[in-house]
């Protein structure tokens, strides 16, 4: 290896489009508008293995307005959303979940598989202004407004959980 030479030579980098990297940042922007003093680099926490039981994930499109055989979903914000029935994606989908930290705040990163991804960009590219509904274990951790599509496969979810509680909703996804 000469000098200067990158340790990751054989892997040069992914070139991302501009377009890939300005919706990477506003997705990370709008979740992290909600928990502020996340400014600190994340670091990703190994989980220990210990017997857990598989995770439910479930995420539906959202609309603000009541419309016939849609359920009507309280948000943490108090906002009610009317989800559709049937989910879009479910943790068939999901490649892994990973609970990641810094000093302040806790986020969990939900990966999708090749299907998962394209189905996730189809449906944020296609519902622009109506929301994500994300269950885990039949519960609402989120529910962000579509403003862009999501290329990427992944959604972090900030803040949403405690320490402890994300790390044990990654195992469980992840299983």
């Amino acid at each position: 290896m000469r000098t200067g030479d990158h340790f990751y030579h054989d892997f040069p980098p992914p070139q991302l489009s501009f377009r890939l990297r300005a919706l990477t940042c506003l997705v990370m922007v709008c979740l992290l508008a909600a928990t502020p003093g996340c400014s600190e680099a994340a670091s990703p926490i190994v989980a220990k293995h210990e017997e857990v039981k598989p995770g439910t994930l479930a995420l539906h499109l959202g609309v603000g307005e009541p419309r016939e055989g849609l359920k009507p979903v309280k948000a943490k914000d108090g906002l009610t959303l009317y989800v559709f029935p049937q989910p879009e994606l479910t943790r068939a989908h999901l490649a892994f979940a990973q609970a990641l930290h810094s000093e302040r705040r806790s986020m969990l990163r939900l990966v999708f598989g090749p299907v998962g991804t394209e189905r996730l960009y189809q449906l944020t590219a296609a519902n622009r202004g109506s929301y994500l509904a994300i269950f885990i274990n039949d519960e609402l951790a989120a529910a962000p407004r579509i403003e862009l599509p999501v290329e990427t496969g992944e959604i972090y979810l900030v803040g949403a959980f405690p320490q402890k509680r994300c790390e044990e909703l990654a195992r469980a996804l992840s299983r």
